[in-house]
């Protein structure tokens, strides 16, 4: 089951490297304004501790904040409070809040100490009304393909929630025959009804199976030398037969287990 703090996580991935880049350049020098506590207040679809993964402000840490010594310590800076602000603000509309309005207040603690807090008011959430999965057809057993996927009528809509979807359709064709799988997405959105209406257009290509399989011997370490390691026994080891249905996880499982054998430096 798509757990809601495991989507939470993967639609923060798309600007966490950003901002947690950034948070490696806010730590203090000698005048900075240290900040001794970050908060967020009206969220309620997203936790504390899935914002604070999307943002580079962050407050100095418990012991840094306790003994005043030991820890790391973190500063102000502005500008990325501002940055924080409109990657929530970001985050939130992606996730299908479009009347999203994100608020930073920077109150003084006494001294060159000041508490961040980001005021968020989600406003009415979005939601899909339809789904439809097209071009699946001519494809057997084709509801194998659609069940079950990371969005459904009825959920709030995420732009990449849905890509997620698209992505595990795709992986399923792929692990099934369809070796040149495609799925196109689209939606229409009426933010006024808060209604969503999404469309996945899959081409499936052609069903294929696995047909001659090739292992080149590998290239000698010299002149007059022979291959360490016979082509037929690596063969024998790969867990692959020639008339097998395509599958791309099988594959890349196979590359998996040459390099564990640690006898090969490229699969």
């Amino acid at each position: 089951m798509w757990r809601p703090a495991l989507l939470a996580a993967a639609l923060l991935s798309a600007i966490a490297p950003a901002a947690a880049a950034q948070r490696e350049d806010i730590a203090c020098g000698v005048g900075d304004t240290e900040v001794r506590t970050m908060a967020f207040t009206g969220n309620r679809a997203h936790s504390d501790y899935a914002l604070e993964r999307g943002v580079a402000t962050t407050a100095s840490t418990w012991w840094r904040r306790t003994f005043r010594v030991f820890g790391r310590k973190y500063c102000l800076d502005s500008v990325a409070v501002r940055r924080d602000s409109a990657r929530l603000d970001f985050f939130y509309r992606r996730t299908g809040f479009p009347d999203v309005r994100v608020l930073a207040v920077v109150r003084s603690s006494g001294g060159r100490r000041v508490g961040v807090e980001f005021r968020i008011t989600e406003g009415e959430p979005m939601f899909i009304d339809s789904m439809d999965i097209t071009g699946l057809d001519g494809v057997p057993d084709a509801e194998r393909f659609t069940e079950d996927l990371p969005v459904k009528v009825g959920d709030r809509f995420s732009i990449i929630a849905i890509e997620e979807a698209r992505a595990a359709l795709r992986r399923r064709l792929l692990d099934h025959g369809y070796p040149q799988a495609e799925v196109l997405r689209n939606f229409e959105t009426n933010i006024e009804r808060r209604r969503a209406w999404l469309t996945f257009e899959v081409v499936p290509g052609h069903k294929s199976w696995i047909g001659r399989i090739t292992i080149p011997p590998p290239v000698p370490a010299g002149a007059g030398t022979t291959p360490r390691i016979d082509p037929a026994r690596v063969r024998g080891v790969l867990g692959l037969r020639e008339g097998e249905l395509y599958s791309e996880t099988n594959l890349e499982g196979v590359k998996r287990g040459l390099f564990l054998t640690e006898a090969f430096r490229f699969v």
